[in-house]
């Protein structure tokens, strides 16, 4: 099987190129026949964007405090300020806005795959997160997510280059998109001053300046609120779904462990089946990994992610629930979801550093959201394909055949 994996490798990394303009030939002429040109009629939440746009944002630049003040959403208004100025030059906010969406898709696909010192582990990272169907679904519908994981992800590439300011501009025009996108430059405070507590290096007290100012932009948008949220946006959605955001010690739990779930199945799940490795007989039989398994049994336990047919949590949970539907299917339904969620956690454990911190704080905040949704995952799994396609970087993430001398994939320091 070694011999095979190696062959296979040799061969991905020999025609790279000619898979990667493959795979985006297929996965956006597809797309774009799909949706007639990205013509397709509006749905779902396009709708109220698209008026939220309409009503506060097809303005002269820069938008009043007014109108930054009253919009009727919950997330921070970059998006619709930039729909606007579209839809101001063009009169067609609409496609346009998906035409950038599409873009900034294409341009995460190629940061994702780009051939870098490990091929495999590029290309491999650009199929893992095509797996994760929110990916193409927000990269050709006038979402605000594609916009702020753009920003951030490329805000994480420049960081890890050294490129700390750069990366400060766009995580803080991450969080100028929406507002949970500040998991992303918080992490990497913390594993920079975690690094730093480790070392005594002054670089890495130096390297975590830039993403905890990006991080107080979020303070400035409170400030200016005079909340989360602008009032409009807070008396219109706060009363439709529970808030635990609005309450500093309340959390929902068995949002956590629904995150940690698709962590499990988009990420660990999937990375074992494009680069063909599980971790090995020894890892799993550390004593942390029991101390893992019989902490999260418990927390299953206490609050188990059931979830409900109006909230199921997304495409893959409403899957399992027609699968094994309730109340008979129940328990066999949490049993898997336990079983990815520990896979999960132990290959997250593995990788460590700043994968570890990115999803351990992305689950802590989705206890705070109003529903489990699956498309929230989308700035964590975007930022761990990115570490899992550069495992040569400080924080990238190595393959679990990195824990062999003879890996292909080895963990800076």
């Amino acid at each position: 099987m070694r011999a095979l994996n190696e062959k296979i490798d040799a061969w991905i990394s020999e025609h790279h190129r000619w898979l990667l303009v493959g795979l985006l030939l297929a996965v956006y002429g597809t797309t774009l026949l799909l949706t007639q040109g990205l013509n397709h009629p509006i749905r779902a939440d396009e709708e109220h964007f698209w008026e939220t746009t309409r009503d506060f944002f097809v303005q002269p630049f820069p938008p009043s405090i007014e109108s930054l003040r009253s919009y009727r959403e919950l997330i921070t208004p970059l998006s619709y300020i930039l729909w606007g100025q579209l839809e101001r030059l063009t009169g067609e906010a609409i496609l346009a806005g998906r035409v950038v969406n599409l873009l900034m898709s294409v341009a995460v696909m190629l940061l994702l795959a780009a051939r870098g010192a490990r091929p495999v582990a590029s290309l491999g990272s650009a199929l893992g997160i095509l797996a994760y169907p929110y990916f193409i679904a927000l990269g050709f519908h006038l979402y605000t997510d594609m916009i702020a994981g753009f920003f951030v992800v490329f805000g994480l590439h420049f960081h890890l280059r050294g490129r700390r300011w750069a990366g400060f501009v766009l995580f803080a025009l991450a969080i100028a998109t929406r507002q949970y996108l500040v998991q992303i430059p918080a992490a990497i405070v913390a594993w920079e001053g975690l690094c730093w507590l480790r070392d005594r290096d002054p670089a890495r007290f130096r390297a975590a300046i830039a993403p905890g100012l990006a991080c107080a932009t979020l303070l400035g948008w409170i400030a200016f609120w005079g909340g989360l949220a602008p009032k409009p946006g807070l008396d219109h959605w706060v009363p439709l779904y529970p808030a635990p955001m609005m309450s500093v010690s309340s959390f929902i739990l068995h949002y956590g462990l629904y995150y940690l779930v698709i962590l499990g199945f988009y990420f660990a799940a999937v990375e074992a089946l494009v680069f063909r490795e599980l971790p090995r007989r020894e890892t799993l039989f550390q004593p942390w990994v029991a101390v893992v398994a019989v902490a999260l049994a418990l927390l299953f336990w206490l609050s188990p992610p059931f979830l409900s047919g109006g909230h199921p949590g997304g495409p893959f949970g409403r899957i399992m629930r027609a699968a094994l539907p309730g109340p008979a299917g129940d328990m066999l339904r949490i049993t898997i979801y336990y079983v990815l969620a520990l896979f999960g956690a132990v290959r997250l454990g593995i990788a460590g550093g700043l994968a570890l911190l990115i999803s351990v704080l992305g689950s802590i905040m989705s206890m705070k959201s109003q529903i489990p949704w699956e498309k929230y995952l989308f700035p964590c799994l975007l930022s761990l394909w990115y570490l899992r396609s550069r495992p040569d970087l400080a924080g990238g993430i190595p393959s679990v055949r990195a824990l062999r001398s003879d890996s292909d994939d080895t963990r800076s320091p």
